[in-house]
């Protein structure tokens, strides 16, 4: 019996069954990679489509990363000039999917503060949204808890199901407060836009004074020569 199975005599007798058992061979002793015709020298990627040694499938046309031309890249171009998402518009399928699929993002906490309209609560510690019952009462309701009967969207399903809990009003989230967060988006978009019209008027000037410069050298050169006949 081997009682040191993961120190050296363990891999030592590893290494012998890997000669007689030749599926474990490569797993004992490794690949070569100079032998599998790569440039390992390359400063780009060996195989643009090869996703993970333990995948059987390659990459999908959008797990690749392909260079995009600027001209398709409109975001930055735009982003100033489209109207503002009117969350409360939406419904509350639409609110989880941006809840979820946003995260770390800005329209994540408008998507909360539109689900906090809409009666929805977040549990901080069970991670979940849910909601009362309409017309149905818990059946037990302290100074710091309650418990019944509530709405819980349920993410793995993505659907609304009813549980029995007891919820700790201290464990519900409070509804975000977007104008911290949004002043300081808009006064760096305010910057942002005062430095575009800064260089643009930086541009009109120069173009302005090279103008003035090539009427001027225009002039003196008709003065130095008032023979000189001009064509139209």
């Amino acid at each position: 019996m081997l009682l040191d199975q993961f120190g050296i005599v363990g891999l030592l007798a590893y290494l012998r069954s890997a000669d007689r058992e030749k599926d474990i061979y490569t797993l004992a002793l490794g690949t070569d990679l100079t032998a599998l015709g790569l440039n390992l020298n390359s400063n780009e990627n060996l195989y643009h489509s090869f996703l993970s040694p333990f995948s059987d499938a390659s990459c999908r046309l959008q797990d690749i990363d392909f260079p995009v031309p600027t001209d398709y890249i409109i975001n930055f171009q735009i982003k100033d000039k489209l109207a503002p998402i009117d969350l409360s518009r939406y419904h509350e399928d639409t609110l989880f999917y941006l809840f979820y699929m946003n995260g770390g993002d800005l329209i994540q906490l408008q998507a909360a503060a539109a689900l906090f309209d809409h009666d929805w609560r977040y549990h901080t510690e069970k991670r979940i949204w849910l909601t009362k019952v309409p017309g149905l009462e818990p059946h037990q309701k302290e100074a710091t808890f309650e418990r019944g009967i509530y709405t819980v969207f349920d993410v793995s399903q993505w659907r609304k199901v009813q549980m029995e809990m007891s919820i700790e009003y201290n464990k519900l989230a409070e509804k975000p407060q977007l104008a911290q967060y949004l002043l300081p988006q808009q006064q760096q978009q305010q910057q942002q836009s005062q430095a575009t019209l800064s260089s643009f008027l930086q541009q009109q000037l120069q173009q302005q004074a090279y103008s003035s410069s090539s009427a001027n050298s225009g002039l003196s050169s008709l003065s130095a020569n008032p023979n000189q006949t001009r064509s139209y």
